[in-house]
């Protein structure tokens, strides 16, 4: 006798019961009113291969349906009864130990394949079809959140120097740049500058106050509008919300959404850069620098002195100083150029 489930074929409830068998016919026996087959011999019941420990289904002939996992009991019937063993080729791999540890090593691997190179290009591909209004509401509403949420504040630069130096940044800007909108904000992490989808650009007081000169901070600025020039926000964004919905498709679990929905801001700004994102957004500013005559040892200089002046909490790293690639390699890059 073996013990399981069973269903009648007609209602989804499910019953515990038992399945007993003898000279070729089984009998489901059941505690309370339900309604049952009669004793059926096995050759007229329908019964699914065995995959290891996966529950096995023995559907009657009028569609009642019994489950259980004492795959070794039935087996041993079947050959009672003169049929074949049902021992599948996918049974036999998975009782072998180094097929299935091969597996889960092949399933790991093509995971991190496809993150680091599916989700990429699927991102990419998505970033295309983005239009430049959606891109551009995208940046207002992720603006005003950040000023909602304290993490910017209003500018305490003098409205001259806004002006002066808004002025400055954009005199430098050649003809093929991306159309960018500058905001001075003061920012509470300290010294940064953000590049916000649809070409908003923030340069907070504190990287202003830490700048020596104009062209210090005029790297920094040309540093984000490569950011923007590639687009890295919305393309990063994209990739994150990639692998987001691949976990909830995975896990079943949607509930997740709505969160993301409210986090997307925070998430926006805190994500750090990949390194091929950074080294994008430094060659443009170099070559932009470059064609200025300006050349890049003001781009060396903020970088080390924004090094040397972080404080900023666990977890938090501008991303103009993220560790991908290394601050110091960087630095070298462009005291080399």
């Amino acid at each position: 006798m073996i013990v399981g489930q069973y269903f009648d074929g007609r209602v989804s409830r499910r019953y515990q019961g038992s399945l007993s068998y003898e000279a070729g016919t089984v009998e489901i026996s059941i505690d309370g009113d339900v309604d049952l087959p009669p004793p059926t011999v096995m050759g007229d019941l329908r019964i699914s291969s065995r995959l290891d420990s996966v529950p096995r289904s023995l559907r009657f002939p009028d569609g009642q349906l019994f489950l259980t996992t004492e795959n070794g009991t039935v087996d041993a019937w079947l050959a009672e009864a003169g049929f074949p063993p049902s021992i599948t080729l996918a049974h036999r791999l998975e009782s072998f130990a180094p097929f299935v540890a091969a597996s889960l090593v092949g399933i790991v691997l093509c995971i991190a394949a496809f993150i680091n190179w599916g989700v990429p290009g699927i991102a990419d591909e998505l970033a295309e079809l983005v239009p430049p209004e959606v891109e551009a509401e995208l940046g207002h509403d992720v603006l005003i959140q950040l000023e909602q949420n304290g993490m910017l504040s209003p500018s305490e630069l003098e409205q001259e120097e806004q002006v002066r130096l808004r002025s400055m940044l954009r005199d430098h800007l050649f003809d093929d740049a991306p159309q960018v909108t500058i905001h001075f904000y003061s920012f509470q992490f300290g010294p940064n500058a953000l590049a916000l989808p649809g070409g908003n650009i923030v340069m907070t007081d504190e990287l202003v106050a830490l700048a020596e000169t104009d062209d210090e901070l005029l790297s920094v600025f040309l540093h984000e509008v490569g950011h923007v020039k590639h687009r890295h926000l919305v393309r990063q964004t994209l990739r994150a919300s990639v692998i987001t919905v691949m976990i909830m498709w995975l896990s079943g679990d949607f509930s997740a959404a709505s969160e993301l929905a409210v986090t997307l801001p925070a998430t926006l700004i805190t994500m750090s850069y990949g390194r091929s994102f950074e080294t994008d957004a430094d060659q443009y500013a170099i070559e932009h620098l470059d064609r200025l005559g300006i050349g890049t040892e003001s781009f060396a200089v903020i970088m080390q002195r924004l090094r040397d002046s972080q404080d900023v909490p666990s977890g938090w790293v501008p991303h103009y100083l993220s560790t991908h690639p290394d601050t110091d390699e960087r630095i070298r890059m462009m005291q080399a150029d």
